[in-house]
């Protein structure tokens, strides 16, 4: 068959699953018709994606029938797709299963080696589930898809709360973009039965999920016997973000670190150590590393660097942003690029604690990182994430070994060295 015979069969049994759908027929065998074509497809011209050939059918139909039809079934193993200003956004799961345990956090599709693709699991210590997806917006402007995670109710006996799920808006910019959600089990409480299901809401209200069988393994392990994890009990599953603050320009070294169930608590303890003189060097001399990132339920889902949305200035004399690249953009009052060389005077001795107004200014970071949900940390709470032990709202200073609650840290910002 060529391919102008395998199109117009595609568009044909297209339409035939789309009625058959509507009229409650046999959709299974009409998307499985359509399947074979698009495979064939596929097969002549590799290139084409998802994304691609909806649109190519949308054009199609559009051009016979004076309006936009949009993918609803199968291509692979499960998409969605929704009409905005005429074009097509896709969301194609690529994987879905139990899978090995994943040597990097932000899940993609190639990192997912599927154990079990059946959708049944076996609820033991450290089993991962989830899946892997491509976003694909054709637009030209970012889109929100919401992602949640729902399963049966499950009590936390530390706290006595009980929860059903979690959720988070994800955007999307132009392109193509990898992801993936998952779950591990680190608690027998944790092991509920029944159905767990993640989906992904477009934002005409379109849904895509998968829904995971999970059973209880009769020869679970139990938490206790291992030996990799901590002996005593922090939490495991909480919400959180998690601040890297690291400087190493020249013969300077310092690294801080705190997690927080608060967005305002974080951003204080960044604003206080810039406001100090060697914050204040460390940032616009040689620059430093300050990643923000989110844990929900234990599982680190976005990460930000805080340079894009910071300015600093020093009243009268200088303001300085960030480039893409986070280097420093210094300017003088009239708006002049400043010679590094010239900070010199202020770096060492400049307090910005003694100005009467503000010198440190935030973008709205929060919006991007996106908000906590599910049990989120409380001040003072042990955290334990990544092989890290660390209790909410306490600053830790590696080099010292000191470790501050976050109001005695801006307490000591504000002295003079």
């Amino acid at each position: 068959m060529d391919k102008q015979t395998i199109e117009n069969e595609l568009i044909n049994s297209y339409l035939e699953a789309e009625n058959a759908k509507k009229l409650n027929l046999d959709f299974k065998e009409k998307k499985a018709i359509f399947n074979n074509y698009y495979d064939q497809l596929v097969e002549i011209e590799p290139s084409l994606t998802p994304a691609k050939v909806a649109n190519f059918i949308s054009d199609q139909l559009k051009a016979e029938y004076g309006k936009i039809y949009f993918l609803v079934f199968n291509m692979r193993l499960e998409s969605i797709t929704l009409p905005l200003n005429e074009v097509l956004l896709t969301v194609d799961i690529r994987k879905a299963g139990t899978f090995q345990k994943p040597d990097v956090d932000n899940l993609m599709p190639d990192d997912m080696h599927i154990i079990d693709p059946s959708g049944k699991v076996e609820a033991d210590v450290e089993v991962y589930f989830g899946v892997a997806f491509v976003v694909t917006n054709l637009t030209k402007q970012p889109i929100t898809i919401e992602y949640r995670l729902e399963y049966p109710p499950m009590t936390n006996p530390d706290t006595g709360k009980t929860n059903t799920g979690s959720s988070e808006k994800i955007k999307f910019d132009p392109g193509a973009t990898e992801k993936g959600h998952y779950y591990y089990f680190l608690d027998e409480w944790e092991m509920v039965e029944g159905a767990w299901e993640f989906s992904y809401t477009a934002p005409n209200g379109m849904r895509l999920s998968k829904i995971f069988d999970v059973k209880k393994n009769i020869l679970s392990k139990k938490i206790e016997a291992k030996t990799d994890l901590p002996k005593q009990e922090p939490h495991q599953r909480k919400s959180f973000y998690y601040l890297e603050m690291i400087a190493e320009p020249g013969g300077m070294s310092e690294v801080f670190e705190m997690v927080s169930g608060s967005a305002e608590n974080i951003k204080n303890m960044i604003t206080s150590r810039i406001k100090t003189a060697m914050g204040f060097y460390a940032l616009l001399s040689y620059g430093q590393t300050i990643l923000i990132h989110k844990y929900i339920d234990g599982v680190r889902t976005n990460s930000i660097d805080a340079h894009q949305f910071l300015k600093v200035n020093i009243p009268n004399k200088l303001s300085a942003s960030f480039s893409e690249d986070n280097k420093p953009v210094i300017l003088d009052i009239d708006g002049k690029p400043i010679d590094k060389s010239s900070l010199v005077d202020f770096l060492f001795d400049y307090v910005a604690f003694d100005e009467s107004t503000e010198t440190v200014f935030w973008g709205d970071w929060e919006s991007k990182l996106g908000a906590l949900t599910g049990d989120i940390a409380s001040s003072q709470e042990e955290i334990y994430f990544d092989g890290n032990i660390l209790t909410a709202d306490t600053v830790n200073e590696f080099n010292s070994g000191e470790s501050y609650s976050i109001e005695e840290f801006m307490e000591i910002c504000k002295k003079p060295v």
